[in-house]
């Protein structure tokens, strides 16, 4: 999840599990991924943390909106893969998410959770959004 300055991030205890840094154009960005240390929710939480742009009050309403999620993206694959995490499923939810399943099958730095040889063949992919036209949800596989 994204990291937001919100009070629920303050009520518990995190701890940094991943720390890097990511290239964005011309940028190079921190990324965090914190771990909520008790498990209050009755899973494991984890969530992403960069400076400037996943470390605000507010998840919208920002210029930048586009940048701050691609980051989002781009920082969660990047943590996946440096510490060799093989996610059973990686479900992506709406436009937050929306450009993993491209970045996995068209940058070199994610090719390693394609399915087939020498790639994680159980890492399974969902996607789903929001139908804005009352119809519910709507789900992909690939």
């Amino acid at each position: 999840m994204p990291w937001y300055n919100k009070h629920f991030v303050y009520d518990y205890d995190f701890e940094v599990v991943f720390d890097g840094f990511i290239h964005q154009g011309s940028n190079m960005l921190q990324v965090q991924v914190m771990k909520e240390t008790t498990d209050v929710l009755g899973f494991e939480l984890f969530m992403v943390k960069i400076p400037g742009l996943l470390d605000r009050e507010n998840p919208y309403g920002y210029q930048d909106e586009s940048f701050q999620f691609l980051a989002f993206q781009h920082g969660v694959l990047h943590w996946l893969t440096a510490m060799k995490i093989r996610p059973d499923v990686l479900h992506c939810h709406d436009y937050h998410t929306g450009l993993v399943p491209f970045m996995i099958e068209n940058c070199e730095e994610f090719e390693i959770f394609k399915r087939g040889k020498n790639h994680w063949n159980n890492s399974q992919r969902r996607i789903s959004g929001n139908d804005e036209l009352g119809y519910g949800q709507l789900y992909a596989c690939f």
